[in-house]
Order: C-alpha cells, then structure tokens, then sequence
C-alpha cells in the first residue's frame, strides 16, 4: 500500500514502544511476542499511511488536542492524529490497553 503520508513518532510514543518491547524481551522473556507485537504495529502503521481516518475517533474529556485516533494492536492502544494538509500521521502514544487513559491524558495536557 503506497501512501504520501509520512510517519512522525512523538518522544513519547517512541519510548512507549522501545518499552514495551523491552519488558516482552527483557522482563518476561517472550521475544516471540515482542516480534509479534512489532510486527502488528508496523502492519498497523502501513494501513495508517494507506487509510488515516480508519482508527477510531477518542472522545475524551481531557482531551484538549482534536482529531485523535485510536486503533488497537493485540492489547495495546495506538494514539495517533493525522494531519491531511501536511500528510503525516503523527503517533502520539502506545500504551497498554488497560492503563488509565484519563489519568495519563491530564498528566500529559493533551
């Protein structure tokens, strides 16, 4: 899938990744979930480029950026907010779908 749209990673969602995947390699010793997990995010990411609407619109209430959209990889959550006019994705968070997405969004000032 060719796409224009060009991927931008916030600090933040960076180390959110490297993280993850640290913990599945490192602290639990599965790097076969790991490697499923990179994979399904890049596959993730690919569709993102090709379709950048196709995650779900957040509705949060702390939520002060617009346009934020979720889509869901095995149980992570990747938050993420096109930008049509300069065609980029710009990833803001991955996090683990049971953390507290109110509490981190405050902390954040999203």
């Amino acid at each position: 899938m060719a796409s224009d749209y060009k991927l931008l990673f916030t600090d933040a969602a960076a180390r959110d990744l490297d993280e993850t995947l640290s913990y599945l390699c490192g602290k639990l010793k599965n790097p076969v979930a790991a490697k499923h997990l990179f994979d399904g995010m890049q596959a993730a990411l690919g569709n993102l480029c090709a379709f950048p609407r196709s995650g779900e619109a957040v509705e949060n209430e702390f939520l002060i950026l617009q346009g934020v959209r979720r889509v869901t990889v095995d149980n992570y959550n990747l938050y993420y907010s096109p930008d049509e006019s300069r065609k980029t994705i710009t990833v803001l968070r991955i996090l683990y779908g049971r953390r507290d997405l109110n509490a981190i969004l405050r902390e954040m000032g999203m």
